[in-house]
């Protein structure tokens, strides 16, 4: 069942690779423009993450990404 949250259809599929959590919106949003940055971890390393903008309301998204294989 697809929920509407704020006009905008809520569909429940397995995360892509460009989708993150919109705060904002309080759903998971497609990223517009996404980038692969690094952002500092505890004890020196690096964690990957990916930013860029809510497709619905343009507010700046973050998802932290698993290490790379």
């Amino acid at each position: 069942m697809d929920e509407v949250m704020n006009g905008a259809p809520v569909v429940k599929t397995p995360t892509a690779a460009n989708e993150g959590y919109c705060v904002k919106c309080k759903a998971k949003r497609v990223m517009n423009t996404p980038t692969e940055v690094e952002m500092p971890g505890k004890g020196g390393a690096v964690r990957r993450a990916m930013t860029g903008t809510c497709s619905v309301c343009g507010t700046k998204m973050f998802k932290i990404l698993g290490k790379k294989v």
